[in-house]
């Protein structure tokens, strides 16, 4: 009953978002270490929260210009809310990824702990199989990982273009991912920090959702 509340809920949120005017979309990727909250001009669109390493599918949203905030209420006391603005456009699917940055402070040393939001910037296509991996760890740093058995350096929010049927990156004999593509895309692939500092991914498809 109670998911189906939420259901019906959303379901009349999109309505009345859709008699306002055309709809597209956009996604949010949680790469911090703890459930997200997401907040849309001031309206909790996912009550459930956006679990840590995962990505949304696309929300719809009408065209023009929203307020974006997000949370980590488990670290409300030390990690303040980050917001941004978002645009919504037909033919576009922003996306949207929420992490943790990490500085040190160079009159104390002490590191300092901050909620961001970036906006990737993408090239969806149908033609070739591309992921494009970038590194979100964070105090900036040379991230060592393997792609598809190769060894490369990850620059912090740099992207690093490869193309294959199959997407293998691994931390050592950590596994991250090992996908293979049924079809010709375009896929992100975020590298962050999870618990006890260990690598983690998310794999974000590259793609305009449409309503």
């Amino acid at each position: 009953m109670k998911r189906l509340t939420l259901i019906l809920l959303l379901f009349s949120f999109l309505e009345a978002r859709a008699q306002q005017g055309q709809m597209a979309g956009f996604v949010v990727a949680n790469a911090t270490d703890q459930k997200m909250q997401l907040l849309v001009d001031g309206k909790n669109l996912i009550p459930t929260g956006i679990e840590s390493g995962t990505a949304t599918s696309g929300i719809p949203l009408t065209l023009g210009s929203h307020q974006i905030e997000v949370s980590i209420p488990a670290k409300s006391q030390e990690l303040r809310p980050a917001k941004a603005a978002l645009t919504i456009a037909l033919g576009t699917c922003p996306i949207l990824v929420a992490y943790v940055e990490e500085a040190v402070d160079p009159t104390t040393r002490q590191v300092k702990k901050a909620l961001r939001v970036v906006q990737l910037a993408q090239k969806p296509q149908k033609e070739r199989f591309i992921t494009t991996t970038m590194s979100l760890v964070s105090p900036p740093q040379p991230v060592s990982v393997s792609l598809n058995g190769t060894p490369v350096s990850l620059t912090y929010l740099k992207p690093q273009v490869s193309e294959g049927r199959r997407f293998v990156i691994a931390d050592g004999p950590n596994q991250l991912e090992d996908a293979e593509y049924s079809e010709k895309c375009s896929q992100f692939c975020l590298v962050f920090k999870g618990a006890n500092n260990k690598l983690r991914s998310i794999l974000v498809p590259d793609m305009i959702y449409t309503w």
